[in-house]
């Protein structure tokens, strides 16, 4: 008998392992979605992206996407879906009072908007980002996926 334990046990704790990681939920993934379109600087809707500091809230994303002018000539975009848990109803990143810190007040994790750095948890990993292309001659901004 002990013998057909020791021939079945590795086995069953083989199987048991891929039952168990297969059942493993990741609750971090935030949807790859298609994201496309152009800031006009000009705009007034968008006067506040024309300072170093600058940020604006913007359609698109999973749920919405937050626009930052890091100096000069660089641009941010950030899924305002917080990486801790995507899938919670009021998992959004906003911009707090100092303007380079973007939290979420349901989980309270802050990240540095000017690096994406994370600055408190329980996030484990940085927003996630978009490519922002800054064309100063056409006065654009073109976030893209």
């Amino acid at each position: 008998m002990r013998k057909i334990i020791n021939f079945f046990l590795p086995f069953f704790v083989f199987v048991s392992g891929l039952l168990l990681s297969a059942c493993k939920k990741d609750n971090n993934t935030i949807a790859n979605v298609y994201v496309d379109f152009y800031i006009y600087l000009t705009q007034p809707s968008f006067a506040n992206l024309n300072a170093v500091g600058g940020w604006v809230y913007v359609t698109g994303g999973v749920k919405g996407i937050l626009v930052f002018k890091k100096n000069s000539s660089e641009f941010a975009a950030y899924e305002r879906n917080c990486p801790y848990d995507p899938n919670a109803t009021n998992a959004r990143i906003e911009v707090d009072s100092s303007n380079i810190i973007g939290v979420d007040k349901n989980c309270g994790s802050k990240f540095g908007l000017m690096d994406n750095a994370i600055l408190n948890g329980p996030a484990t990993r940085s927003m996630k980002t978009y490519s922002a292309d800054y064309d100063p001659s056409a006065q654009t901004v073109h976030v893209h996926s």
